[in-house]
């Protein structure tokens, strides 16, 4: 038996670094950003939160967040795809259980368009809906291996991250660290099956099960932004280093760090988390140090890298870099008043222009959608 959330570590946080054509060239930027004001606070003011108190809907724990081009919300839930405009208001729910025409098992990942909306459906296929909510179409996904999950779209593209089961080969039955290979993958509109185009080592700890399969939980996280001009920006390691992927050649064409002072890991207070195995509890690995990069957000023009420093006040500190991996600006994202933490993880958060979206979750209250204006993020370049 795998922990729900360590698949979803492993499949949503999950996301790339290549094996394949690793690029020499690694930009050293210095310590400080170019920006004149770094390290200053950028405060968030609440415009939108939506909940589930009407009853159209429910809540219970929603894991994928993302904001079409005109600004409607779209969340999965157990069972639900759901779409809100941009004031908030309820529109539909995607999700028709089934294998029919227009129906899926589970969302395997959405991508929502000036189009309309697309749908991978588990068993593999995509599903197109117009911008009203109609199914129009779907077509088999066919690839090298069993599953994928859909990333990214990018002038007619299509990308998925993929891994392979790393049970078969594993022995002995005690928990271990791993490398993991996961596969970036395109597919357009006519090709008859997904294609590979590079390959990524997650680290990795896994135990494998007494009759197959096993457990999963990734050390870092598998990270990919489209960055224009069939790019991709990507991160992997547990250290601080980010790389511009391109899927046509396959190669690494640069990658860039700053020097970062690494945050050391703290045991988690239930140390009943983790993984069950075969009946066995299995908790986190002690390590010395969390994984430095929490997630990628392309705003722009520029490639916005959530770390894992904080302040005293637990505010992230959030470094700039344009496209060419210059290190231009770096700011603390303040919590808003009220709220017990700021979950900027992997399918937790989107940022669009001036605006983040977040999925809130308190023990109590339940879980919330929440949009915040963000107040003067960006910062002069000398």
């Amino acid at each position: 038996m795998i922990h729900r959330m360590s698949v979803l570590a492993m499949i949503a946080a999950g996301i790339l670094l290549a094996s394949v054509g690793l690029a020499q060239n690694v930009i050293e930027n210095p310590a400080k950003p170019l920006a004149a004001n770094a390290d200053r606070k950028a405060e968030l003011k609440e415009v939108l939160r939506i909940t589930d108190e009407g009853g159209q809907f429910y809540f219970k724990y929603p894991y994928q967040i993302r904001v079409s081009p005109n600004e409607s919300i779209f969340v999965v839930e157990q069972e639900q795809l759901l779409q809100f405009d941009k004031g908030g208001a309820y529109v539909r729910n995607y999700f028709k259980k089934g294998q029919g025409p227009g129906e899926v098992q589970f969302v395997g990942g959405f991508i929502p368009t000036e189009q309309g909306l697309l749908v991978q459906g588990m068993p593999g296929k995509l599903i197109f809906f117009d911008p009203k909510g109609a199914f129009v179409k779907e077509t088999a996904l066919r690839g090298p291996l069993p599953s994928s999950r859909l990333v990214a779209l990018q002038d007619g593209l299509f990308y998925f991250v993929a891994t392979e089961s790393p049970f078969k080969d594993m022995k002995g039955s005690e928990p271990t660290v791993i490398s993991i290979p996961q596969y970036l993958l395109t597919w357009k509109e006519g090709q008859e099956q997904l294609e590979k185009r590079g390959e990524f080592g997650l680290e990795s700890y896994a135990l494998r099960a007494i009759g197959g399969g096993g457990g999963i939980m990734s050390l870092s996280a598998f990270l990919v932004a489209p960055v224009g001009s069939g790019r991709m920006v990507l991160s992997h390691t547990q250290d601080y280093l980010l790389k511009i992927f391109d899927p046509g050649s396959g190669s690494v064409m640069k990658s860039f760090r700053r020097p970062y002072e690494r945050v050391r890991y703290e045991p988690p207070k239930n140390p009943q988390g983790g993984m069950m195995i075969d009946g066995k509890q299995v908790s986190w690995p002690t390590r010395k140090y969390v994984s430095d990069v929490v997630n990628l957000c392309v705003v722009g023009s520029r490639i916005w890298v959530v770390t894992s420093t904080q302040d005293k006040d637990q505010n992230p500190l959030v470094d700039v870099y344009d496209f060419d991996g210059r290190y231009l600006d770096r700011f603390y994202l303040a919590r808003p008043p009220g709220a017990k933490r700021l979950g900027l993880g992997p399918g937790n958060a989107v940022i669009q222009g001036r605006n983040i979206y977040l999925i809130e979750r308190d023990e109590e209250e339940g879980s919330a959608i929440v949009k915040y204006e963000i107040i003067d993020p960006g910062a002069p370049v000398r």
